[in-house]
């Protein structure tokens, strides 16, 4: 373990305390590169924040910690293809985006990636899984976008890749597809039965609280979806459960929800219903 990594491993053991970002804050500056100096003094800036949030921000100050959030976030997201930073906290990033589906052999089509080079399924996810710079990430979002998107489901593993990382410690799992509306409705989900498995198989002992695993199942498959989730005995506190087309036979039964409640012990959110665990209100 080098001396960066020492640092951020502190930072991620005392989340709610700001002297270890300061420390390394310091440290930054005295031994990193330019783009360190900015990381730290986006660390100073934020933390300055937090620490007394009605404080009315000077204008000149709200500028520079944008300016900072927007040089960094694109220096990330060039090193981390095909990472998308989607908050910064306290000088750290504490969520990010992936495409939810397999990674394509040529260029990706979404027109933020245009004139990026094409990605490397296996060196994306292996330089993602080793790099200390996530030990702060709480919440992963993976998300598909439409029927443009690459095909197929999430490979699980690029996804056991990650889960199996000592350096993600997520809290919160959004794993959600997406229907298009054609000629019929059509789901285009990150998670299929392999994939879930293989989440459920990494997750069952990491410190996961909340997963969302919307659009992801067609009605011939969410009780097969259930008893896996079931048997894997996560330890959550809210599952979500959402579907985001018309078709309602895609939607969890009544009974469904209940059961996925009672078998996991935890909230089970589904559209506007709320399911509570047996003795608990």
């Amino acid at each position: 373990m080098d001396l960066r990594e020492a640092f951020l491993r502190d930072v991620a053991d005392h989340p709610a305390d700001d002297t270890p970002r300061l420390v390394f804050a310091d440290w930054l500056i005295d031994h990193g590169t330019p783009a360190d100096a900015e990381q730290a003094r986006l660390i100073q800036i934020q933390c300055d924040r937090a620490a007394a949030p009605a404080r009315p921000r000077p204008a000149i100050r709200l500028a520079e910690e944008q300016d900072l959030v927007r040089s960094l976030t694109d220096r990330w997201q060039g090193r981390f293809f095909p990472l998308r930073i989607r908050a910064w906290e306290r000088g750290f990033v504490v969520a990010v985006r992936l495409p939810g589906s397999r990674f394509p052999n040529d260029m990706p089509p979404y027109p933020q990636y245009r004139g990026m080079p094409p990605a490397d399924p296996v060196g994306a996810y292996h330089l993602l899984a080793n790099s200390p710079e996530f030990l702060l990430v709480r919440r992963l979002e993976l998300l598909r976008y439409g029927d443009e998107a690459w095909p197929g489901p999430l490979n699980e593993d690029d996804l056991a890749r990650l889960l199996d990382s000592p350096y993600w410690r997520v809290a919160e799992l959004v794993a959600q597809g997406v229907t298009t509306l054609g000629y019929a409705e059509e789901v285009h989900p990150v998670l299929d039965e392999e994939t879930l498995g293989v989440l459920c198989r990494h997750l069952a002992a990491r410190s996961l609280r909340k997963l969302d695993v919307s659009t992801n199942f067609r009605d011939y498959a969410i009780d097969a979806a259930i008893d896996r989730l079931v048997a894997s005995r996560l330890d959550l506190d809210e599952l979500v459960w959402d579907y985001d087309g018309y078709d309602v036979w895609h939607r969890l039964s009544a009974e469904q929800l209940r059961r996925l409640s009672a078998g996991l012990r935890c909230r089970v959110r589904a559209e506007n219903r709320v399911v509570h665990p047996p003795g608990r209100g």
